[in-house]
């Protein structure tokens, strides 16, 4: 069993709503360990409590099965996911609210966090 089998998979499918602008939605320095500072992605329990992404560096010639980093024309959809820390909130209760933040590219120079927010017992 692999470390990534314990980890939280948040599947994502973004659609490029530009009529001319082409641009990478998921950058790799939004989801994996920055190389200073806090993760710019996490899920958020609780007011102190965070697991961020799946350890792998900015720079990693390493990658996750079906984690995607690529420009995405006019009009196209593109689909990726995002991977948390194994063993994320293994004590909590089922109803624990939890909130992942996702920093995404929303136009060449622009970005935005998006939550989408869920509970425990949703977790398959």
């Amino acid at each position: 069993r692999s470390e990534g089998d314990r980890a939280l998979r948040l599947k994502l499918r973004l659609r490029n709503l530009s009529d001319t602008e082409i641009f990478a939605p998921v950058d790799e320095a939004f989801v994996r360990d920055p190389d200073a500072g806090l993760p710019d992605s996490y899920i958020e329990a609780e007011p102190n409590l965070r697991v961020y992404t799946f350890s792998l560096a900015v720079g990693s010639e390493w990658s996750i099965v079906g984690q995607n980093f690529r420009e995405v024309r006019p009009g196209e959809t593109f689909e990726t996911i995002i991977v948390s820390a194994p063993d994320a909130f293994v004590d909590l209760a089922d109803d624990t609210p939890l909130l992942w933040r996702v920093r995404l590219r929303v136009g060449i120079a622009s970005n935005e966090v998006v939550g989408v927010s869920f509970q425990k017992k949703e977790i398959k």
